[in-house]
């Protein structure tokens, strides 16, 4: 599963996951760190990336 977002993001999709009753053990998660403050990014040490950044000029990063 991909999540683009942040902190809130992730505990949303999980929380959501648990309560619709599906497992989560079986699940590998894909973080995007798109979140406002990115404080999951930084604990796991991928670091702050500015969005413009992220996603290139008009787009060519987030295309690619």
């Amino acid at each position: 599963m991909i999540i683009g977002g942040g902190d809130g993001s992730i505990l949303s999709v999980v929380e959501d996951m648990i309560k619709y009753g599906c497992s989560t053990d079986n699940v590998t998660f894909g973080i995007i760190p798109l979140g406002t403050g990115n404080d999951f990014s930084n604990c796991m040490g991928w670091g702050f990336t500015h969005l413009p950044d992220l996603i290139g000029e008009n787009l060519i990063n987030l295309k690619k």
